[in-house]
């Protein structure tokens, strides 16, 4: 068990990190549910798109255009290129 303190702080359990993949100092992805706080690891949204199409079975130019300009974003802000 722990307990939430102040400015809604919450102390996760060492074991609990370790079996979540997650690391002091990541930045974490933070959702509610009904009765409890969900914590994720970041998603990559661009290997996200390629999952949720190849699942969707979508292709065609469109998707592929689509997707070059996911990659092209992606690529600009890694390299913080305006």
């Amino acid at each position: 068990m722990t307990y939430i303190y102040e400015k809604g702080i919450v102390a996760i359990p060492k074991h609990v990190l370790e079996l979540a993949g997650l690391k002091v100092g990541m930045q974490v992805q933070t959702f509610a549910e009904p009765g409890r706080v969900v914590i994720e690891q970041p998603v990559d949204a661009l290997e996200e798109f390629k999952r949720l199409r190849k699942k969707a079975n979508l292709s065609g130019k469109a998707a592929e255009n689509r997707l070059a300009k996911i990659e092209k974003q992606m690529k600009q802000k890694m390299l913080h290129v305006p």
